[in-house]
């Protein structure tokens, strides 16, 4: 039998690190895709789509140099992308005719039935004009106030990565985590050298979810005491 002390500490290594809800978590929807927009004289003419999903489970998109990798399940979710942009070079000197930017979008619609503890980790990072911009939105009445981060590196901060650590506690209600990031240059044509860089992991317990962790961690405590 693995003793309380035991699980807690394999609990927390998992990084299910706050305290067990007491309400179910039911997924209402999930949303990736990963877009290229290609520009000509600073007007975007096509679209392509590397990737979209809505089923649950794991996205990777594209296949091989993924800009999009992400998780969805009943115990949260996870997020790593990325995007950038490419121009050609002049004329006139310092700005493009033709190029494109790649854009990463993620939205994970759930319903807490009861009042719920939740955590989220994250770092958003972006050079130059490129944007990434997480949220996590209140979709009914009595649902816990809206939070939002956005990638804020510059210059002047040697384009630190802005760091995001969310917890508390998610009124029972439903809500939307998302995140939206793009590559695209402010002015198209300036240069193409805009990025961005992110990722997060929400976790959100549930009672099947951490009794599946402590179930993990019945081999690991046979071992220990082996």
């Amino acid at each position: 039998m693995v003793r309380a002390s035991t699980a807690a500490v394999l609990l927390a290594a998992t990084g299910v690190v706050s305290a067990a809800a007491s309400g179910a978590v039911s997924i209402v929807s999930r949303f990736s895709e990963v877009t290229q927009t290609n520009w000509s004289n600073q007007v975007p003419t096509t679209v392509d789509t590397f990737g979209t999903t809505t089923a649950l489970g794991l996205f990777k998109a594209p296949s091989l140099r993924p800009i999009q990798t992400s998780t969805v399940g009943v115990g949260g979710a996870t997020y790593s992308g990325s995007t950038g942009s490419v121009a050609s070079s002049g004329p006139p000197a310092g700005s493009g005719r033709f190029g494109s930017y790649t854009r990463s979008r993620f939205e994970f619609t759930f319903t807490v039935t009861d009042s719920a503890d939740f955590t989220l980790t994250g770092s958003l990072r972006r050079f130059w004009s490129a944007t990434s911009v997480l949220r996590l939105d209140p979709l009914s009445p009595g649902a816990s106030a809206a939070r939002i981060a956005s990638a804020t590196g510059s210059t002047d901060n040697d384009f630190a990565a802005n760091l995001v650590n969310w917890s508390g506690t998610l009124a029972a209600g439903t809500y939307k985590l998302s995140i939206d990031e793009s590559g695209q240059e402010s002015d198209l044509g300036l240069f193409g050298a805009q990025s961005s860089v992110s990722s997060f992991t929400f976790v959100i317990p549930t009672p099947s979810s951490l009794a599946l962790l402590a179930a993990a961690a019945f081999p690991l405590a046979r071992r220990r005491r082996v």
